[in-house]
């Protein structure tokens, strides 16, 4: 499987703290191992047809479109992003 990321989505990381962006990657990177893996939650947003989510921790989720197998990530941040993906 590969992935891409949205420009946005690499922008915003750049500003968040180190351990936070490590949390993201890692999540990335579980996405990409397993993306049935409980522990992410990864389910289709509301209201959207192309749209996913998955959890980065309890208060942080990410975005994110499938291209057949491949993952294009969009944006990440706290539960407000499930407002505007």
């Amino acid at each position: 499987m590969a992935y891409e990321f949205d420009k946005t989505f690499k922008k915003r990381l750049r500003k968040k703290p180190p351990f936070m962006q490590a949390a993201v990657l890692r999540t990335v990177k579980k996405l990409d191992e397993d993306p049935t893996r409980p522990g992410l939650r990864v389910k289709k947003m509301q209201g959207t047809s192309e749209v996913w989510e998955a959890s980065i921790d309890d208060a942080n989720r990410l975005t994110f479109e499938r291209h057949g197998g491949d993952i294009y990530f969009l944006n990440h941040c706290n539960h407000d992003i499930l407002k505007r993906p």
